[in-house]
């Protein structure tokens, strides 16, 4: 999978307007230094979530994600973290005790972002990460096959691909992989393959790109 700067002079990235429009770059429309969130912020540019009071829209920065065949993916990035997922963050050491933490929290990506973007956006849309499976060649493998590097996707009873993640641990003695995946806004975990939060779908594939 390919994913590329959308080309700004100033580094900040491409922009999705509310309409879901591809605006200029953020940097160079309004001549800012590479400089996240809140120099964005100062000049009363929003990054995600609600607009700012006063402002018309709501400006969502994104990234130029493409498959292999080229294919565009819809993503964003956010910078903020909710009152919600911070005391979320705090219960998961009582609730998944085993788990264990290797990053900080961050909103800049989610598990998609992790699994199939190298950390640096969201992907959310149950069809972008379906595309992905597709254009890249992704073919399910059976547990007792599956290598570090492989890719786990959870998904709900409805088939919505929920979460994912990458295996990093196989052995004999283990009766199932070990995952790292990253937790909404929290940070990443490494953990065995069903200790992770309940919501996100009881059913599991583990898949590998065949590129």
């Amino acid at each position: 999978m390919r994913a590329h700067s959308a080309g700004c002079s100033s580094g900040v990235g491409s922009v999705l307007t509310e309409n879901g429009t591809k605006g200029d770059c953020v940097g160079e429309r309004y001549g800012l230094a590479v400089g996240g969130a809140r120099s964005l912020r100062s000049k009363g540019i929003q990054t995600g979530g609600a607009p700012l009071e006063g402002d018309r829209l709501s400006i969502r920065m994104a990234i130029r994600l493409e498959t292999s065949k080229r294919t565009g993916i819809d993503n964003h990035q956010d910078h903020e973290i909710s009152a919600f997922h911070l005391n979320w963050a705090r219960r998961i050491g009582r609730d998944h005790p085993q788990a264990r933490p290797r990053t900080d929290l961050s909103a800049l990506y989610n598990c998609h972002g992790l699994t199939f973007a190298s950390r640096r956006t969201r992907i959310e849309k149950s069809r972008e990460v379906q595309r992905i499976l597709e254009d890249d060649d992704y073919q399910e493998i059976a547990m007792p096959d599956v290598l570090p590097g492989d890719v786990v996707i959870y998904y709900s009873d409805g088939g919505d691909p929920n979460h994912s993640g990458i295996v990093v641990e196989v052995s004999p003695d283990l009766l199932a992989p070990i995952v790292c995946s990253k937790w909404g806004n929290a940070g990443e975990f490494v953990h065995a393959l069903r200790d992770c939060p309940n919501f996100y779908g009881p059913n599991h594939r583990f898949l590998r790109c065949r590129l």
